[in-house]
């Protein structure tokens, strides 16, 4: 695109015996104040016309016919900066003029910033997680849990996630509960979803030497992590689990009623 189609939209365009003259209005005289420079020393005839405009702080660019000319001005001295622009004028005029026009003739490129690269998001850190847990089971049984466990960060969003619990429950006292749970963890902001397998197992001391028994089965888990400090958040959860297969022993009669059952949870991440 040409300078001279840059809508230099001057003040006035005075006509000084065929010059016409248009000055942008960022320039430090107006239009009428560089004809009058030009026309006290113009001796030629025929039509021409000027274009002016300003360019950066102090860098005017003048344009004659089909050439162009940049001349540095005093912003702070009106007089002077006309003074010099119509002499710039003048010399051109009477320059012949050029087949080909020059390259000050262009507009200088206008560069877009380049958008911001993609970036991957960071994985979310190790975990270390120390909590409690209270459970209930479909027969009405009701564990407290002690729980740890960790979590490893898998892509930007997902966790591989385990937790073992120790606890006691409500069906005789003597009865040990240990879970032990593996599951994905995906998150979106504070809020994530867990989704796995586990094992609940469990021993009535008083009863066939304190054989084990177990329950597994699928469980899910809605979390919020809530910040705490540095490196540090408080987690908040509540989950369902579902009994795929009893294998219990002869004192654990209760494993047989276990078809599901759901806790709530608290506890501390710390990122390692």
């Amino acid at each position: 695109m040409k300078l001279a189609a840059l809508a230099l939209v001057a003040v006035s365009t005075p006509a000084i015996a065929g010059v016409e003259v248009a000055v942008d209005p960022a320039a430090p005289f107006s239009a009428t104040e560089l004809a009058d420079a030009v026309r006290l020393r113009w001796r030629g005839d025929g039509d021409v016309t000027v274009q002016v405009a300003k360019r950066g702080d102090d860098e005017i660019v003048i344009h004659v016919g089909q050439r162009s000319q940049k001349v540095r001005v005093a912003n702070d001295d009106r007089a002077a900066s006309t003074r010099v622009v119509a002499i710039v004028i003048l010399s051109m005029l009477d320059e012949p003029p050029s087949a080909t026009p020059q390259l000050d003739d262009e507009l200088p490129p206008v560069f877009e910033p380049a958008p911001p690269a993609p970036t991957t998001p960071a994985k979310r850190p190790w975990g270390v997680q120390l909590g409690g847990r209270l459970a209930e089971s479909d027969d009405g049984f009701k564990s407290l849990l002690v729980t740890g466990g960790v979590a490893i960060p898998l892509a930007p969003h997902v966790r591989a996630s385990g937790m073992i619990g120790l606890g006691h429950s409500t069906y005789r006292n003597n009865t040990t509960m240990l879970p032990m749970r593996v599951g994905l963890e995906a998150a979106a902001g504070a809020a994530a979803l867990e989704l796995g397998g586990q094992v609940a197992t469990s021993r009535v001391a008083s009863c066939g030497g304190g054989r084990w028994g177990a329950a597994s089965g699928v469980y899910g888990a809605a979390k919020a992590f809530l910040p705490l400090s540095d490196g540090k958040r408080m987690i908040l959860e509540v989950g369902f689990d579902y009994v795929l297969a009893n294998n219990r022993t002869a004192c654990n009669a209760p494993l047989d009623h276990l078809d599901y059952g759901g806790w709530l949870g608290v506890g501390v991440e710390w990122d390692r």
